[in-house]
C-alpha cells in the first residue's frame, strides 16, 4: 500500500514539472540522478546530467523528485545562481532568480554546484552563551536583504543574572547552510550588581547552525563603555 500511496504521489509530482526543469531525482532504491528534464510521458522521465549523460527513468521506480538549483562558476571569477534551462556539448543556458537568461561556453565553465534550493525568507531559533543574559533563547526572521533578531537570557544561579538584545540585521551573504550578517544591536544586560544598558554595530557568522557574533556596545551603566559583545551557540534556520 506503501508502495502505491508513493508511485501515485511521485507521478503528480511529475505531471506538475514544467517541459524543461532541473530536478533530483530518488528512487526507491535509494539512487539519485540529477539533471534538466528533457521529457515526461506517461510511463516515464528523461533527463540529462550536467556531463550530457541522458537517463530515463521509469516513473514507477521514482520515490521523491525536488527542483534543484545550481551555481556556475567561470575561470574569470564570475558565478551565475539558478536554474539550468538548457545542456549541449558547447555550452549551458541558466535562467537567474531575476529572469535573465545567460548563455555560457563549456570552455569558460571551472565548475557547476547543485543543491536544494534555499528560501529568501525563513525563520530562526536557538540557544547561545554570554551576552546579553548568560544563557540566551534566540528568535528572529529573515527578509530577503534585511532581517530581525531579538533574543532573552539569564543566569539562573549565584549571584544571577538576565538581560536581552535586539538586533536590525542587513544581510551580507546567505545561502542553505551559511549566513553573514552586518546588524544595529541595542540591548542590556544586569549580572549580580553591575548593569550594561546600549547599542552598537556587530557581525555575525552562521555556519551549518553554529552562530557566533561579535560587536562593540556603547552606553552606560557599572561596565566600562565600550564593552565587547560576544556570544556564541546553535542557531537553526528553517529554510
Amino acid at each position: 500500500m506503501k508502495i502505491i500511496v508513493l508511485i501515485i504521489f511521485s507521478f503528480f509530482c511529475l505531471l506538475s514539472l514544467p517541459a524543461i526543469t532541473q530536478v533530483l531525482i530518488e528512487l526507491h532504491s535509494g539512487e539519485k540522478y540529477s539533471g534538466i528534464v528533457l521529457s515526461n510521458s506517461n510511463d516515464s522521465i528523461t533527463i540529462k546530467t550536467v556531463d550530457n549523460v541522458r537517463i530515463t527513468l521509469s516513473k514507477q521506480s521514482i520515490n521523491n523528485i525536488e527542483t534543484l538549483y545550481s551555481n556556475i562558476k567561470l575561470v574569470n571569477g564570475k558565478s551565475y545562481t539558478g536554474h539550468i534551462l538548457k545542456l549541449t556539448d558547447n555550452d549551458v543556458t541558466i535562467r537567474s532568480k531575476n529572469g535573465a537568461e545567460y548563455i555560457l561556453l563549456r570552455k569558460d565553465i571551472l565548475a557547476i554546484r547543485q543543491g536544494k534550493e534555499s528560501k529568501d525568507t525563513y525563520g530562526m531559533f536557538g540557544i547561545t552563551l554570554l551576552l546579553p543574559g548568560g544563557y540566551n533563547i534566540l528568535g528572529g526572521y529573515q527578509f530577503q536583504t534585511f532581517g530581525l533578531r531579538a533574543e532573552l537570557g539569564c543566569i539562573p544561579y549565584g549571584d544571577g543574572g538576565y538581560g536581552g538584545q535586539v538586533n536590525f540585521l542587513l544581510n551580507l551573504a546567505k545561502s542553505k547552510s551559511f549566513e553573514a550578517n552586518v546588524s544595529l544591536a541595542a540591548g542590556f544586560s544586569q549580572m549580580g550588581n553591575n548593569n550594561f544598558t546600549y547599542a552598537g554595530p556587530c557581525f555575525d557568522l552562521n555556519a551549518g547552525g553554529f552562530f557566533i557574533e561579535l560587536g562593540l556596545g556603547f552606553g552606560s551603566g557599572s561596565f566600562q563603555s565600550p564593552q565587547l559583545l560576544f556570544q556564541l551557540g546553535y542557531v537553526g534556520r528553517f529554510n
